[in-house]
C-alpha cells in the first residue's frame, strides 16, 4: 500500500515520521473492503484470463518458479 512520495522515499533518511497515518488507514480500509466485496460475490468477476475457470479455488491456480520465461 502506498501513502505519499517524500524527497527521502526509499532512502536510509527514509523514517516511520514521513508515513501520512490517517491517509494510510484510509488506504488500507479501501483495500480491505475492495477485496472482502469482490471475495464475496456469487460469481467470479468477468475478467479471468482463462474463461474456463468457473469456480474459486487451489485448484485454479498454476505454481509458476520466480525464473520461468526469463531466457
Amino acid at each position: 500500500m502506498f501513502c505519499s512520495f517524500t524527497a527521502d522515499y526509499h532512502t536510509p533518511k527514509d523514517v516511520l515520521e514521513f508515513i501520512d497515518y490517517p491517509k494510510f488507514l484510509k488506504v488500507t480500509k479501501l483495500t480491505y473492503l475492495a477485496a472482502y466485496d469482490i471475495g464475496n460475490q456469487k460469481e467470479l468477476l468477468k475478467l479471468d484470463v482463462n474463461p474456463e475457470v468457473t469456480s474459486r479455488g487451489k485448484h485454479n491456480m498454476k505454481t509458476r518458479s520466480l525464473f520461468e520465461n526469463t531466457r
